[in-house]
Parts: structure tokens; C-alpha cells; sequence
């Protein structure tokens, strides 16, 4: 005699058949409504449906149904609907200043502000608070107690992962020894998953070079891009776990890893087809069996009268798949794709005037490149911009800060609004960029004050021919209740800066 294979599904416990359904996405949640009635029933009464759809539209998912079943899915809902509407309408729950007098060194990275004391060499760390997400706000300190040595040169966190990396810098004669030293974010001890081995490597430079640094975690690995005015650039690319040292790359711009084995970083070469200079985004393998060399993919020309600056790649990367200190909120934001903002700064001698361009290209505009990459054995693989760039990117005259780099989570990005030269003070208004295109689609209407931006065409600004862009975004205004010169964006906050740096001041959800 056979068995019905749905009669046989409702042998399971209802809650049992919830945690199933629970790991399903909205399309095939919709599909098992269409199964039975009694499939129906429990799908619409257990809110699984309109919760699961709501993420996406948000670009969330959900965190611990399995952990938490109890918080069931009509309640976990609720809190997210109020999430998004506080969202939509920048209504923070909670304010908090931070004074930056004695701050040298800072860094906000997975929902934790870390603050280094150059005074008294320790670390502060702040969890941000979100009501609506149930997160609480807890601080801890890392007093220096001998622990970091000489004052760091910086540092950065993966709070996913207990993490802290500490740089230090070694010199002798024209020898700059670059060591990271990887330690808990909690206790400051050394971190129980590193490897015994220095990481540590040494540049060549005059002895009068000033450096700065920019330092990314990716999983294992680590990367510390070396700066100077005197000489080249060095990327440094750590295994910390293990202790290897997997690449040098000299003389990038800027850099970002697009996962555990690709890393995108910026440079300009010369074109001599267009006989001009070309900014370039190239991709490059982590992977030592990986038999392809470099990928290139361009941007456009400038004209014969600009010079390009500087070429910066921004995002955030996504908390570590093997933590261990994942947050117990019910809800996070979803980093199969995320946002990674190109900042242009140019110099055009022959109008007398800096032109500043935001690129935005979303993760997913890349791997196809990346497999590319993994079947091919060129040592040098070409695209001009116009094969990849016009329809998977957004060119927005756009100018981000430098210093303030945080401003960049998930698919969003946020600016405060250009400060006219007249102006005596620090405007109040920001843009708030959201790329998820779960939200854009027609027929979606979120209730917010957004602009859809689809099909760009940018001219006479420092390219020689107009750049066309049509990867659609919304864009936001929002109003601060004080001036500030910079924003920033992580998970549950808005982030600020005050007009004369003084202080920050984090606008919680």
C-alpha cells in the first residue's frame, strides 16, 4: 500500500513543519501554499509568508529560527515591521556622543565602535544598541598594560570573529618591518585561533617615509595596504589563522577582498588604443593553483587634460561563516550581495576644478568575472567598460569622504548633502543610496519619500566621452537634528561627525 507523501508531512509536530517551512525563501514559501489547504493553512497562520517576503524586500534574513522558535515568525514580524518603519523614516531610538579629542585611531565594523586612546594607549569598544533588533549597548575596555607595545601605527576589528589585528612598524636604516599582532576584541589577549607565527614582512623605502594604512579582515585572511607619498604602495595579504603570507601586490590604489579568494583593488595604466589614461578595477587570485593571472576590468577614459588622483574601493564585509560570536537578533542584513562604492577623485587642469565621482557596483556584477577567472590560464584578461560597466554600475557625481570611510553597509551607502561654498555652516541634510533591487522593482511602493534613479548620463566632467549607467537605485533625504560634516552607516545606526571633528555621534535604531 503507498503512502501519501503529504499526509505522511503532517505526521511532524506543527512546529516542527514551522522550522521547516521557516528555511524555505518567499518564492517557495508562495509555491507550498499552493500544495494543500491544510499547507495553506499553516503557511498564512504562522505569518512565515508576509515574514519571509518583508526580509527580502528589506535585503534581510533571518538569524536564529532555529535557536529561538520561540519567538515565532507573527512576532518576529512585528519587529520588523517596526525596524523598517524606523528605518524609512530616521526615527533613531537612541543617541550618544563620543568626544574624538584623545582619539587617534577608531574603527566601526559589524555593529562595534572601537576607539583607540593615544594618551593612555588602551582600547574602548561599544556594542550599538538596536531596540527593535535586541541588542543591548555594552561597552569594555582594553587597558595597554605592555600588551601593544609601542603606540599602534592602526588597527582594525571583525567583531564576528573576537578579533582585533594590531599594526605595528619596525624601521632600520631604509627597512620598514610591518607586524600584526591578531588579539581578542574581548580580553586583548592573544586570539586562541592564530597561528604562533610573526606575521610580519618587511618594505624597502627611504627612512624618512611617512605611511598610512588601510586594513581589511576577509575570513581568514588579512590585508594591509601600505601607503606612502615617497614611495610605491605595497598590498600585504596574511593568512592569520595559519601565519602564511599570501601575496604582495605593489602599487595599488586602494583594495577590497570579494571573497576568501578574490580581492579587487585600483590602479591607472595607459591605453595606448584610446591614447589616454585608463582608471582600473583589477581582480586577482588568492588561490596559488588559480592559473590566471589578472583580470581588468576598465573604467572609463579621461580626458587628455585630467588627472586621476586617487581611485578608492569601499564595503563592508560580511561577519565570518565560521563564528562563533554571532548576535542572537532576530534579523540581519543578507550579505550574498552586497555594495562596493568606487570613489574618482580627478584634477582637471584645463577647466581649474576637482571632479569627484562615486561608482557603484554591487557583488554580484563581479562574479561572473570571477568564474571567468577560475577557467582561464591568460595571464592578463581584458574588459573595457563598455562590455561590463554601463549596465552593472551607477556613476553618480557624488563626493564621499576620505577620512570618514564607514559610510558604505550592505547595498546602501549614505552622504551628507554637498555644503554650498556660501554657506556659513554644515548642512543638516543627507542621501541615503539603497541598492537592493528586491525594493525597486515596479509595484513596490515602500511608503518612503525615495527617488528612483535608473538610467544615468554623465558629460563634460573629466571623461572624454559621455558615461552612460543604468544600475537602479532609491535615493533617500533625511534630515539630522544637528550640522555635521560627515556620515557614516552601520547595521542599526547612523553615524556622525560634528562639523569642527570633535566629537561622533551615533543615532541608533
Amino acid at each position: 500500500m503507498e503512502t501519501n507523501p503529504v499526509a505522511s508531512f503532517f505526521v511532524l509536530p506543527h512546529e516542527v513543519i514551522c522550522l521547516i517551512l521557516a528555511q524555505l525563501d518567499p518564492a517557495s514559501i508562495a509555491r507550498c501554499t499552493q500544495v494543500c489547504q491544510r499547507l495553506n493553512s499553516i503557511t498564512r497562520e504562522s505569518h512565515l509568508y508576509d515574514y519571509k517576503k518583508t526580509l527580502a524586500l528589506a535585503n534581510l534574513v533571518d538569524e536564529s529560527f532555529e535557536d529561538h522558535p520561540e519567538a515565532g515568525a507573527q512576532t518576529r514580524l512585528r519587529r520588523l515591521e517596526a525596524h523598517q518603519a524606523a528605518w524609512k523614516g530616521f526615527k533613531w531610538i537612541d543617541t550618544e556622543k563620543y568626544p574624538l579629542a584623545r582619539v587617534r585611531l577608531w574603527e566601526i565594523i559589524g555593529g562595534v565602535l572601537c576607539l583607540y586612546d593615544h594618551e593612555d594607549g588602551g582600547f574602548t569598544s561599544t556594542r550599538i544598541p538596536s531596540v527593535h533588533r535586541g541588542i543591548e549597548r555594552t561597552k569594555w575596555r582594553i587597558p595597554e598594560s605592555g600588551r601593544f607595545g609601542d603606540h599602534p601605527e592602526d588597527f582594525t576589528i571583525d567583531p564576528s570573529r573576537d578579533l582585533l589585528m594590531v599594526l605595528h612598524k619596525h624601521v632600520s636604516g631604509n627597512t620598514f618591518s610591518f607586524e600584526l599582532q591578531p588579539l581578542s576584541l574581548e580580553t586583548g589577549r592573544n586570539h586562541p585561533n592564530a597561528s604562533s607565527t610573526p606575521l610580519r614582512k618587511d618594505v624597502e623605502a627611504e627612512s624618512y617615509t611617512e605611511w598610512t594604512y588601510d586594513m581589511r579582515i576577509f575570513e581568514q585572511f588579512i590585508g594591509v595596504l601600505c601607503i606612502s607619498g615617497e614611495s610605491a604602495s605595497s598590498l600585504l595579504v596574511w593568512n592569520w589563522e595559519t601565519g602564511d603570507f599570501v601575496k604582495a601586490v605593489e602599487e595599488p590604489m586602494s583594495f577590497s577582498f570579494l571573497n576568501e579568494r578574490f580581492i579587487v583593488y585600483s590602479a591607472e595604466k595607459y591605453d595606448p588604443d584610446q591614447q589616454g589614461m585608463l582608471p582600473t578595477l583589477i581582480l586577482l587570485d588568492l588561490d596559488p593553483s588559480g592559473r590566471c593571472g589578472e583580470m581588468h576590468l576598465e573604467l572609463p577614459v579621461v580626458d587628455d587634460s585630467v588627472e586621476v588622483l586617487h581611485i578608492s574601493v569601499h564595503t563592508e564585509s560580511p561577519p565570518g561563516s565560521r563564528s562563533s560570536h554571532l548576535s542572537q537578533a532576530p534579523f540581519r542584513t543578507d550579505f550574498h550581495d552586497r555594495l562596493f562604492v568606487v570613489c574618482i577623485r580627478m584634477q582637471d587642469y584645463r577647466q581649474n576644478v576637482m571632479h569627484n565621482f562615486s561608482l557603484f557596483i554591487m557583488l554580484s556584477a563581479f562574479l561572473p568575472y570571477m568564474e571567468e577567472m577560475e577557467g582561464s590560464s591568460k595571464e592578463l584578461v581584458e574588459h573595457p567598460w563598455g562590455d561590463w560597466g554601463p549596465e552593472n554600475s551607477k556613476l553618480l557625481h557624488v563626493d564621499f569622504p576620505d577620512a570618514w570611510a564607514c559610510f558604505v553597509y550592505g547595498l546602501r551607502a549614505v552622504v551628507m548633502k554637498p555644503r554650498p561654498e556660501s554657506a556659513p555652516e554644515f548642512p543638516k541634510q543627507f542621501h541615503l543610496f539603497d541598492f537592493n533591487q528586491a525594493s525597486i522593482r515596479p509595484g513596490v511602493n515602500d511608503g518612503s519619500n525615495a527617488q528612483v534613479s535608473t538610467k544615468t548620463v554623465t558629460r563634460d566632467n573629466g571623461f572624454r566621452f559621455p558615461v552612460a549607467s543604468a544600475l537602479p537605485c532609491r535615493i533617500i533625504e533625511g534630515t539630522l537634528p544637528e550640522a555635521a560634516s560627515a556620515i557614516m552607516l552601520n547595521e542599526d545606526a547612523l553615524v556622525t561627525i560634528s562639523g569642527d571633528e570633535s566629537d561622533m555621534t551615533i543615532y541608533s535604531f
